[in-house]
């Protein structure tokens, strides 16, 4: 069941309120490019499917970092609010407003 509001599909965008849940589906050398042979990493979210791939210096620090994400966890979130920073108190407004109407209707 996809839960809505105001035509956002909230548990596409949990990760904003909670984090992702990253699960770890490569880890070794970088095989082209201009990382050549640095340690490179892949983790997916078990929940939205976002993946973030990072290049690694030999302590473990990032060299760099991009994240792919689905299109629908894109949107929802851009629904949510055009500020970046104002989505996770958006989400968690969305999410005690549809609480309340849910308790109402219990009554």
């Amino acid at each position: 069941m996809v839960s809505k509001y105001r035509g956002v599909d909230l548990d596409a965008v949990t990760c904003l309120d909670v984090g992702h849940a990253w699960v770890e589906t490569f880890y070794g050398r970088a095989q082209s490019g201009v990382l050549k042979g640095v340690v490179a990493r892949v983790v997916v979210c078990d929940r939205c499917d976002s993946e973030k791939a990072e290049h690694l210096s030999w302590d473990g620090r990032v060299i760099s970092r991009r994240y792919f994400s689905e299109p629908a966890y894109i949107e929802n979130a851009r629904a949510l609010s055009d500020d970046v920073h104002d989505r996770k108190r958006a989400l968690r407004e969305a999410r005690a407003e549809r609480f309340k109407a849910a308790e109402k209707r219990r009554k």
